[in-house]
Formats: C-alpha cells, sequence, structure tokens
C-alpha cells in the first residue's frame, strides 16, 4: 500500500486521516511463523525462533535475558521473561564431572516463555538453593533453581556444613540479581528495567570442603580432632592435643606433632649377692621396650624365684635409663634394710 497524499486543499480532512490510519494497519505485525510480536510502552520487539532442531534454545538472546512487556488496557500490567540460561555449578574433588550444568524449571511455559507479573520496586531473583555441603539441591517443594519476583535486595543464606560435633548441617540458598524494575521516569510512564547480571551465564562454586572424623576401629572412646564450623569468623576449627595431668611432653617438629614422656625411663634388675645383676625390664617413657612389637602381645616380666628365695639377701637397683641417677634397694635376710638415690 502507497504513503498517503500530503493534505492538499478542498480535500476533506477525514478522508486524509482515513488514508493514514488505513496505512498504519497495513504496516503493523501481526504475527508470523516461527517468531512472536511484544508489543511494550518501549516499542515493538521481535522475537524469531530458530528453524533448526539442532540449535540447543529456542531463541538467540544472551543467556538470562529479561525483558519488559506489558498487557495494555485501562490499568496495564508489566510482566517480565526471561530467556534460557545456565547456573554451571562447579565441583571440587571426586572422580566425575567437575561442571554440573542447571537450568531453571519455571521459565518455560509450554513452548512459550513463561510471564512473571513485576511492578516497580522489586527485583528478578534467579534462587539457588543448595544443601549442608554447598551441593545445588532442593530443600522443599520448589524447584532448586528457580526464577522469582522478590523485593530488591533480599538476603542470601550461607550452608553450613555438617562437621565435627555439628549434629545436623544448614541448607543454604542464594538470590542473583537479574535485574531490576525501577519506577517511571515520568509521571504516569512505564518501569523502567535494569539489567544487572541479565546476560550471562551464574557460576556456583561449593566453597567449603567436607570435613568428617574417621570412625575409629574399635567401641574404645576416641577422641574427635575436627570439633566445627564457625560461620561468623568462616574458620574451621580443630581441637588441640593436651597433656593432661601424665607426665608427658608435646612437640612440634616440622609436619610432626610428637606425643611422649619426657625422655626418661628406667631398668628393672635383680641382683643376688655375689652374682652379676640381671636386667629384668626395660622401659623408656613408661613403656616397656623389651616385649614384642605385635600389639596383641604383652610383656610378661617374671623374677625367678629360686634368686630371691626366703631370707634372701641382695641389692635391688632400679636405674635411670638416661644414666642420671639409681633407686638402690638392700635387703637382708628377706627385710629392706636401706634405701638410697644415688648418682651414676
Amino acid at each position: 500500500m502507497k504513503l498517503p497524499d500530503m493534505p492538499r486543499k478542498g480535500v476533506p480532512v477525514e478522508s486524509t486521516v482515513k488514508s493514514i490510519i488505513d496505512y498504519l494497519r497495513s504496516t503493523k505485525i501481526r504475527s508470523f511463523v516461527g517468531g512472536q510480536v511484544r508489543e511494550s510502552a518501549n516499542g515493538t520487539t521481535l522475537s524469531v525462533k530458530p528453524t533448526s532442531k539442532n540449535q540447543p534454545g529456542k531463541d538467540t538472546l544472551p543467556p538470562f535475558h529479561v525483558r519488559l512487556g506489558v498487557n495494555r488496557g485501562e490499568s496495564p500490567t508489566y510482566y517480565v521473561t526471561v530467556s534460557d540460561g545456565y547456573v554451571n555449578e562447579r565441583i571440587p574433588g571426586g572422580t566425575g564431572d567437575a561442571l554440573a550444568k542447571h537450568t531453571p524449571a519455571n521459565i518455560k511455559d509450554g513452548d512459550d516463555r513463561a510471564m512473571f507479573t513485576v511492578t516497580a520496586g522489586k527485583q528478578v531473583s534467579l534462587i539457588v538453593e543448595v544443601d549442608e555441603h554447598g551441593a545445588i539441591a532442593a530443600s522443599g517443594g520448589d524447584p532448586a533453581v528457580r526464577v522469582a519476583i522478590e523485593d530488591v535486595d533480599p538476603e542470601s543464606t550461607h550452608y553450613e556444613p555438617k562437621i565435627g560435633d555439628a549434629s545436623t548441617g544448614i541448607a543454604g540458598i542464594y538470590r542473583y540479581q537479574l535485574a531490576v524494575i525501577e519506577a517511571p521516569e515520568v509521571e504516569g510512564g512505564s518501569p523502567v528495567l535494569k539489567r544487572v547480571l541479565s546476560g550471562s551465564h551464574i557460576p556456583h562454586v561449593r566453597e567449603l570442603p567436607k570435613l568428617i572424623n574417621l570412625p575409629a576401629d574399635s567401641t574404645a572412646d576416641t577422641g574427635r580432632l575436627v570439633k566445627e564450623y564457625d560461620k561468623e569468623s568462616n574458620e574451621y576449627r580443630f581441637r588441640s592435643i593436651a597433656k593432661g595431668d601424665g607426665q608427658l611432653r608435646i612437640d612440634e617438629v616440622g609436619d610432626n606433632v610428637t606425643v611422649r614422656g619426657k625422655a626418661t625411663g628406667l631398668i628393672i634388675r635383680y641382683q643376688v649377692e655375689g652374682e652379676s645383676a640381671q636386667d629384668v625390664a626395660e622401659f623408656e617413657d613408661g613403656l616397656t621396650t623389651t616385649g614384642a612389637d605385635a600389639p596383641a602381645e604383652k610383656t610378661v616380666v617374671t623374677i625367678p624365684i629360686p634368686a630371691l628365695p626366703s631370707g634372701w639377701t641382695g641389692v635391688i637397683e632400679i636405674i635411670d635409663v638416661c644414666g642420671s641417677f639409681a633407686h638402690v634397694i638392700t635387703v637382708d635376710d628377706g627385710i629392706i634394710t636401706n634405701y638410697e638415690q644415688v648418682s651414676i
């Protein structure tokens, strides 16, 4: 249809206006195969759908692209649509795939885009729920990854891992701000769409490693080194190894923490008068060094009865293996007659 003629003298105004309206109607795009026509206060948008089945998406917009639309009428309402996108979950450790891709479950309405009603002062959020170890997982009835319309800058909650003394962990929720709906710039105008993270895929990383106390090999009481995770300071806390009330010493040397006695030991020996002294057992740091290495075996110290007959007379020496002193016990006719500590 050709353009209407310019207004001319003698031609009725109604005829000229009708020609203009008819021309505008002829240029209006109502619908077409393979796409959609969306009208808003900012203009008309054509969304063309790919015709190739090999293409991964149904539109060619950037990921998580937010668009503002209007439902016209006496009281217009506004809505947003969100294009396809991935939340890329990077998984630390393990032997499987290090990257898992998640798509929001509610951005489609059949083959079309879901329309989310919005008003000024709201934001378009991409919500990601995680379990107590930071893995993307739903904690309730809603999908783990979804789009939602919320107040601006809602609070996200970090997860807390189940470690140490904690009987349970705490799930987390992250609210990524895709766009904000701002108030109209002029009175009676349309809301203004301000894109933030819209237009890019969202990376999500499990930040905190999983720490566990391995189960003990027996039913005996065991100490657990991993104590807790402190959320406020973002610290993992481990128990210290204390020496207690015993005669122990703890040394930190390089990569090792050594728990031992105070570097002292002793030898138990007996001596029959007129005969050579005989070692019975040797101890270092309170542990015997004369037994077998097998943990199930025990060292049995036996003083031969023939060597200590009734009325035995002799000297018993308990000697410090460091060679500094000895305890000397004198026995006469089966009776202790003297004790002294002597330097060696």
